[in-house]
């Protein structure tokens, strides 16, 4: 079954539904200072391990407290693992939640069709803030393409608007490419 979406792009329907299961909301909240920030995540592993943008979850380096929003409740959440450069982080869930685990295409050229998903919404407290959006675009460059597995960086010109940042870049086939 096919079902279409923005711009008749033509994507499997389950593919769709797995990778919308597989994007959650983020939220990072300092009490002490009212700084906060929300963004996505996708899930890697044994249904518990996210990975997002830091600078979504920055704010837990400082007593912020991280929390994953699962059935719109919020569950608090640890950053294991950050760096500033490349701008990604690792959030462990204290408990797997049931939700598919994402796959890796680790290599796509210019011209491929990707998606991007996310919660544009979670940038604006009035917007609709848990329901995932979805973009497309095209890889348009590749920066620092290697077959050794080192950091690539795509060019896409998919819509992504505050509240992006952190989700899912994927294929046709549902395999992420890249972190939004």
């Amino acid at each position: 079954v096919l079902v279409s979406f923005v711009a008749n792009a033509e994507i499997e329907t389950e593919t769709m539904l797995a990778m919308e299961k597989s994007t959650v909301l983020l939220q990072c909240e300092n009490e002490e200072n009212g700084t906060g920030n929300r963004g996505t995540g996708y899930i890697v592993s044994a249904n518990q391990y996210i990975v997002t943008n830091w600078h979504v979850v920055a704010c837990s380096s400082e007593g912020g407290k991280v929390s994953v929003m699962v059935n719109n409740q919020p569950v608090f959440s640890e950053v294991i693992y950050h760096s500033s450069t490349p701008d990604l982080s690792i959030v462990k869930l204290p408990t797997a939640i049931d939700r598919p685990n994402v796959k890796f295409q680790l290599n796509i050229g210019k011209g491929n069709e990707t998606f991007a998903l996310g919660f544009p919404g979670a940038a604006n407290p009035h917007g609709d803030q848990f329901e995932v959006k979805v973009t497309k675009g095209v890889i348009s460059a590749v920066r620092g393409a290697s077959t050794s597995g080192a950091a690539s960086y795509y060019q896409t010109d998919a819509a992504l608007n505050p509240g992006n940042s952190g989700g899912p870049l994927f294929d046709n086939n549902g395999h992420v490419v890249g972190t939004n």
